[in-house]
């Protein structure tokens, strides 16, 4: 499904690309395309079109592909963002890591919906999508819901095994209303994609490391007193330091995130909550239960 009519080199580490680009006809579905095709980055396949790439790397306007000890991400969250996000960047990394600091990853995809997981939502449109979020709603009218929307999360789960319905109120939920065929297609499809899942770890420190081969990571992990085996049965030291070539923050309100990512430079804009609980001394407050 390639027609190339140049040859180029490119220099991966360094991100360096000499001599001209390649005219490819992106003619195949195929994942590991679609995410080097500027075109669709990420989108489903439609019909056949050209890209440039060079030397098969990359977009032509995007980074080059890492290689070797350089293509391994770690994730750094074990809830369903970092999941998700560790599942698709197995097609351009060789090795992916998720680090969790509890037992058990996914504990909050177990409890979400009453136990039973609401998936996503039946509404499509990016506008309608965005305008359900008071604060950045402008930046989300943009590619993120259009890159992979609610009915690309129906149709990925769905694609795997797990039948989805879809309830008066337009939330998404499984058909076994549990949230453990959520959980369970999800580390299925990081073990079979060799995904390596550490669980009882925390990441104390990032630090940018340039080498030879280009900038990279260091993160700094340490194991809980508790549990020093990984759930593939191996033993590591309590303390260690791991390189990885990209990082994926993924730990969502927790403020380990925001802690690391901004001992490396980026500015964090103070959250608002959204979901809150508060104390009422009014009993009567306890008839309006449900509505």
């Amino acid at each position: 499904g390639q027609q190339t009519t140049t040859m180029a080199r490119v220099d991966r580490f360094a991100g360096v690309r000499e001599g001209p680009r390649q005219r490819v006809l992106h003619a195949v579905a195929s994942p590991a395309r679609s995410r080097r095709c500027w075109r669709c980055r990420g989108r489903p396949f439609e019909r056949p079109h050209a890209m440039n790439i060079r030397d098969g790397a990359g977009v032509a306007s995007g980074p080059a592909e890492p290689l070797g000890d350089q293509g391994h991400l770690i994730v750094i969250g074990g809830g369903a963002a970092g999941f998700f996000g560790a599942i698709a960047a197995k097609t351009a990394h060789n090795r992916v890591t998720i680090v969790e600091q509890g037992r058990q990853p996914l504990e909050k995809v177990r409890i979400s919906g009453g136990g039973r997981c609401n998936v996503t939502t039946s509404v499509t449109e990016a506008v309608e999508l965005a305008g359900n979020y008071p604060r950045g709603h402008k930046e989300l009218r943009g590619k993120y819901f259009r890159v992979f929307g609610s009915e690309d999360v129906r149709q990925w789960f769905e694609s795997r095994g797990v039948p989805l319905k879809v309830e008066p109120d337009g939330r998404v939920f499984p058909v076994s209303d549990k949230s453990e065929s959520i959980i369970s297609c999800l580390r299925r499809e990081a073990e079979d994609l060799g995904i390596k899942l550490l669980t009882h770890t925390n990441a104390t420190k990032v630090s940018v490391a340039r080498g030879g081969r280009g900038p990279g990571f260091e993160v700094s992990l340490k194991r809980s007193s508790g549990d020093k085996s990984d759930e593939s049965g191996g033993s590591e030291p309590a303390e260690t330091v791991a390189a990885a070539s990209h990082l994926l923050l993924a730990t969502g309100s927790d403020r380990v995130g925001w802690r690391l990512a901004k001992s490396m430079g980026h500015a964090i804009v103070e959250p608002k909550p959204s979901l809150f609980s508060f104390k009422c001394p009014d009993a009567q407050l306890t008839q309006l239960q449900g509505l």
